[in-house]
């Protein structure tokens, strides 16, 4: 009699060690946005965020990993404890999370930008995710970015504002951020210099407008071919 109580005992353990499991799921740790295309040199904003998934997370510990691109700022989520905090010179981490956390929840946001055309990350490594005196199995998701060259604009749009120009390796203008405008071979002072005698020439005759387009033409000429002397 003792011996079928003693293995009824085993069972019953058994079966609600294996509901535990079950019901029990791994916590996920992800990088948002998961996907995102941007124009390179564009400062856009990411976040780390922990999913509990039936799980009561209390600590989670890492080191944030970017390739191709540049962390401006990171900054934790509020009312959250930082025993580490991640820098952009110092990404590993240490967050606690008072009372810790049954559902969804945001540890910190950083602010990065792309430093060149091409596919960029931010992965997590030497992930650690504690419960309430345990550790707890987690799944580690990184942030996959897609690095664009910025619209170029026509060479010769003028804009009143100040302009933010993408410059190549060898220091050329090679296009602008977003809805930026740059000038490519006449400077704004030589454009106001035309725009000023179009106005003053209207009422003077078709053969002085005419001079002026000769001349108008010579110098885009002129300036191509230094244009092109310097590339060569």
């Amino acid at each position: 009699m003792k011996k079928i109580f003693i293995k009824s005992l085993v069972i019953v353990i058994g079966i609600l060690a294996f509901g535990q499991a079950a019901v029990a799921s791994s916590a996920e740790l992800s990088v948002l946005p998961s996907y995102e295309s941007n124009i390179v040199g564009a400062l856009f904003d990411t976040s780390v965020q922990i999913n509990p998934t039936n799980n009561k997370v209390c600590v989670v510990k890492g080191t944030l990993n970017l390739n191709n691109l540049s962390c401006q700022n990171i900054t934790l989520a509020s009312e959250l404890i930082a025993q580490t905090m991640p820098t952009c010179l110092t990404p590993s981490f240490v967050v606690g999370i008072p009372k810790c956390a049954t559902s969804r929840q945001d540890l910190f946001m950083m602010s990065v930008s792309g430093n060149t055309v091409g596919q960029a990350s931010i992965s997590l490594s030497d992930v650690k995710v504690i419960g309430v005196g345990t550790d707890i199995s987690f799944d580690s998701q990184s942030g996959l970015y897609n690095i664009i060259a910025p619209e170029f604009i026509n060479e010769y749009e003028a804009t009143d504002t100040n302009d933010e120009l993408i410059l190549g390796t060898d220091g050329e203008i090679t296009g602008v951020i977003k809805d930026k405008t740059f000038i490519s071979g006449l400077t704004a002072s030589v454009l106001d210099a035309f725009s000023s005698a179009w106005e003053y020439m209207k009422g003077k005759g078709t053969i002085i407008l005419f001079s002026l387009l000769i001349l108008i033409a010579i110098s885009q000429v002129y300036l191509l071919v230094k244009v092109l002397k310097k590339k060569e």
